[in-house]
């Protein structure tokens, strides 16, 4: 089994960063902003504001190294497997026959890291969230991995030696 690429891990915890700092502000806005709050209170509990935020980002840096570990892909003869999860395991196998539809998407941080997110689908309404494999690659082999896919979704199958019937 082919582990995410750790990328994968930097750009989440670089958007964890900003997650945490959000949730810290939607909780004490109240506090900071309330007309009964005095400067010297606001002053005396930042340090357990501090300290209630690295809890919280802690927890998304646990979580995160968790599901790395947890999580991965593998191309066999027939079919992709795919294994994610932490708390609720999601393990997905799709027939090249059956795909339908691979995408790669990026979003900014996760271009700073050179990393891309392909979702393999198969297009079936019924069974769609079961049917929806996702790998994190560097740029360059999620294109080389996407075309890859692409003639073996073409062509059906892979030989002993991985290439394509």
């Amino acid at each position: 089994m082919k582990r995410f690429d750790k990328g994968y891990i930097y750009s989440s915890l670089l958007t964890d960063f900003f997650y945490s700092i959000v949730l810290v502000f939607i909780f004490l806005k109240d506090f900071f902003f309330n007309e009964e709050s005095k400067p010297e209170d606001i002053a005396a509990t930042i340090p357990f504001f501090v300290i209630g935020y690295f809890v919280i980002y802690l927890c998304f840096v646990i979580y995160r190294i968790l599901y790395y570990r947890a999580s991965g892909y593998e191309l066999t003869d027939k079919e992709i497997k795919c294994n994610r999860g932490v708390l609720f395991r999601k393990n997905s196998v799709l027939d090249y026959k059956k795909i339908h539809a691979i995408n790669k998407k990026q979003n900014i941080i996760q271009r700073l890291f050179g990393i891309a997110v392909l979702t393999v689908d198969s297009g079936s309404a019924n069974t769609s969230h079961q049917a929806e494999i996702t790998i994190i690659e560097k740029n360059k082999v999620a294109d080389a991995l996407l075309g890859e896919l692409n003639s073996l979704k073409e062509n059906g199958v892979k030989n002993d030696s991985g290439e394509t019937k």
